[in-house]
C-alpha cells in the first residue's frame, strides 16, 4: 500500500515509442496499485465507519444509561437524605418524648412524694387531735366525775336540812300533785312565786380567747365563735338575752349538764354563757367578762296557790331567809 508521500513522490520512466509522455505500463500499474489500495481503504473506512456508528450507538447508549443511573443515583441520594432526615426526625421526636416521659414521670414522683409528705403531716396532725381529743374526753369525765360527786354532797346536805325540819303528818288527799317542782318563770298557771335574788349572767371563755382582753363583753360579739349551750329548756333566760340582743349563736355543742359546760370551755371548745353562781370557785382555767347590755336570771321558789303545806311553807320562809343572810355578808 502507497503511503501519501510515496503517491507524491511517484516518478514515471519516459515514454520509449513516438509519443513524448510516461510509460503508459508505469502508470497502468501505478493506479492498479494505487486502486487496489483505495478499494482496501474504502472497504477499511465503510468497515470502520460501521463500527465507528456503532460506538456511536454504544455511546449514545452508555450515556443514556450514565443518565438513568445518575437520576437513579440522585433519586436514591434523595431518598437517603430523605430517610436520613425522617431518620433524625423520629430521633428527635423519640429524645423529646423520652424526656417529656421523664419530666412527666418526675413530676408524678414530685406529686406522689408532696402527696405522701401531705398525709403524713395530716396523720401526725390527726394523731395530736385524736390524744387532745383524748386528754378532752378524760378531763371531761373527771369534771363530770367531780359534779355527780359535789351533786350527791348538795343533795346528801338538802336531805340533812329535811330532815332537820320539824316532823308534821300532812293530812291525806287524793290525787295531790307535788306541791315542789322546778318551773321556768314566769310560773304556769296554778302557782304561785317568791322571788329570792337576781343571778348575772356571764360569758366565759378560755382565758387565751380574744374577748378575754375586754372588761365586758357585747352581746353582739358571742355570735361568731363557736357556742356551747344547756338544752333550750334548761336555758330560757340565756336564749331570752341573745334573742333580744339579735344574735343567733354558732351552736355546736348542746348539754344539759351545766359543770360539762364548763369543762369543755376551760379545753377550748367554744365559749358559752352561765349564770355567775354556777362558776364560784371555779374560775381558775376561764375569764369571766359581764355582759353587755347586763342580763340576769330570777332565781324564785315556785310553790302551789293556796294553803301550802307546812312544811313547803317554812322551807320557803327559810330559803328567803337564808338568801337574805347571804345577800347581806
Amino acid at each position: 500500500m502507497y503511503t501519501p508521500q510515496e503517491v507524491s513522490e511517484k516518478t514515471f520512466p519516459k515514454s520509449t515509442g513516438l509519443s513524448s509522455g510516461y510509460s503508459m505500463t508505469a502508470v497502468d500499474e501505478f493506479l492498479d496499485g494505487l486502486t487496489e489500495d483505495y478499494t482496501a481503504l474504502y472497504k477499511d473506512n465503510t468497515t470502520l465507519k460501521a463500527k465507528l456508528k456503532m460506538l456511536a450507538e454504544k455511546v449514545e447508549e452508555y450515556r443514556a444509561t450514565e443518565d438513568a443511573m445518575r437520576s437513579t443515583l440522585l433519586t436514591a441520594q434523595k431518598m437517603a437524605a430523605k430517610l436520613v432526615q425522617e431518620a433524625q426526625t423520629e430521633k428527635d421526636n423519640m429524645l423529646k418524648e423520652a424526656q417529656e416521659q421523664h419530666d412527666a414521670r418526675a413530676q408524678a414522683e414530685q406529686i406522689l412524694a408532696d402527696a405522701r409528705g401531705e398525709a403524713d403531716v395530716q396523720a401526725r396532725q390527726l394523731q395530736q387531735e385524736i390524744r387532745d381529743s383524748w386528754e378532752k374526753l378524760a378531763t371531761a369525765q373527771s369534771e363530770t366525775a367531780d359534779f355527780i360527786q359535789r351533786s350527791r354532797d348538795l343533795c346528801a346536805q338538802q336531805l340533812a336540812f329535811l330532815d332537820s325540819l320539824p316532823e308534821r303528818n300532812a293530812p291525806e288527799q287524793e290525787d295531790q300533785e307535788p306541791e315542789n317542782e322546778a318551773v321556768t318563770l314566769p310560773a304556769p298557771e296554778g302557782m304561785r312565786t317568791i322571788p329570792l335574788t337576781q343571778d348575772p349572767l356571764v360569758a366565759i371563755m378560755p382565758k387565751n380567747h380574744r374577748l378575754a382582753q375586754l372588761e365586758e363583753i357585747p352581746i353582739q360579739e358571742l355570735g361568731e365563735d363557736p357556742f356551747i349551750s344547756l338544752l333550750q329548756s334548761s336555758a330560757h333566760d340565756i336564749h331570752r338575752a341573745l334573742d333580744n340582743a339579735g344574735v343567733r349563736p354558732n351552736i355546736k355543742f348542746t348539754t344539759k349538764d351545766d359543770y360539762a359546760i364548763l369543762a369543755m370551755v376551760e379545753q377550748g371548745l367554744g365559749i358559752s354563757i352561765v349564770p355567775q353562781l354556777l362558776i364560784q370557785g371555779r374560775t381558775q382555767n376561764l375569764a369571766v367578762r359581764p355582759l353587755k347590755p347586763r342580763a340576769s336570771r330570777t332565781i324564785a321558789l315556785a310553790i302551789p296557790e293556796g294553803k301550802p303545806l307546812p312544811v313547803v311553807e317554812a322551807f320557803a320562809q327559810t330559803a328567803v331567809a337564808w338568801v337574805k343572810e347571804q345577800s347581806g355578808k
